[in-house]
């Protein structure tokens, strides 16, 4: 706050008002209005006589100042000064209040913190904490298979998920192992004829391997494909099951840092809270001090306070 303790020098709780120093103010310029000599002085007195009046008289044309006048001149001089003193004491006061008053309606509740209270940290003390996304993200199964897994665990994971997937396609209905095998149960000990413009041919369809180790075969593919894709579902469900544990608790964390949050900020706010009732408290005290607080007199102008004094009252009757 600029100048907050300048106007002091004006001020006391005895003097004059605002009011009375203006009237007294308007006083000592009528006086110095008065004081015609400074505007139009003149040593010259001019009287005349008509030679051609029977009685001779001589007239007055212009007066110069008396002997009386240009003894007081020091005086007047001196008198218009301690006038003029007066007039801009009391008006410098009445800018010296009225600027104070200025910046108290116009001080900021920041400011009043910094300057009165000596207050920099409109935190009070409290720290908010910061939100920081990475510290709250959910992980996937692969981020968490990647992170958590060692390398035999990994290689294991990759074998399962290999094998799963190559037998299902092997074994599958369309795959080419179950294909195979239903054409040659099909087609076993068949033949067919292809003639051809030079010769007729005979085609004997016969199995490359027995039937019976064929679909004991594929009993045994399907076996194995469900067995790794029961070994691969045990270590999918518990990598779920960690992942939706992880994830909860980053969810629980990030509530509880939301709480957290907003309990400082309430403490902040009903600190701030108390300290803006106070402001505005103080706002309406220190304007009525202000508005209490009278003009004091100097020693220097006490004399020519007096006589302005002593002068409205004259007047006034």
């Amino acid at each position: 706050m600029k100048n907050f303790h300048d106007y002091k020098k004006f001020f006391d709780v005895k003097g004059v008002t605002s009011t009375s120093a203006n009237y007294l103010s308007n006083i000592a310029k009528e006086i110095i209005k008065s004081y015609v000599i400074f505007e139009k002085i003149s040593f010259e007195t001019t009287t005349v006589r008509d030679f051609h009046a029977e009685d001779g008289k001589i007239f007055l044309v212009n007066q110069g100042i008396s002997e009386q006048e240009f003894n007081d001149l020091n005086q007047l001089l001196e008198n218009k000064a301690k006038l003029n003193s007066l007039i801009a004491w009391f008006r410098e006061a009445i800018k010296a209040r009225e600027f104070q008053m200025e910046e108290i309606e116009s001080m900021s509740f920041e400011s009043w913190m910094k300057d009165m209270k000596n207050i920099d940290d409109l935190n009070f003390g409290y720290e908010i904490p910061e939100y920081k996304a990475e510290d709250y993200e959910h992980i996937t199964q692969e981020e968490y298979i990647e992170n958590n897994f060692s390398v035999k665990e990994m290689n294991r994971y990759f074998y399962l998920q290999s094998m799963s997937s190559s037998l299902g396609k092997f074994v599958h209905p369309n795959g080419a192992y179950a294909v195979a095998k239903e054409i040659i149960e099909k087609s076993k000990g068949t033949s067919y004829v292809k003639e051809t413009p030079s010769a007729n041919m005979l085609y004997s369809i016969s199995s490359s391997v027995s039937i019976e180790k064929i679909q004991a075969k594929f009993f045994e593919l399907q076996d194995k494909q469900r067995e790794y894709q029961k070994q691969l579902n045990e270590i999918l469900f518990s990598v779920e099951k960690a992942v939706n544990k992880y994830n909860d608790d980053q969810d629980a964390k990030l509530h509880q840092f939301n709480l957290d949050k907003q309990d400082i900020q309430g403490k902040i706010r009903a600190e701030e809270l108390k300290y803006k009732k106070e402001f505005s408290q103080w706002k309406v005290d220190e304007l009525n001090r202000l508005r209490s607080l009278k003009i004091i007199i100097p020693n220097d102008l006490m004399d020519i306070y007096q006589f302005v004094t002593s002068y409205g009252k004259q007047s006034g009757e």
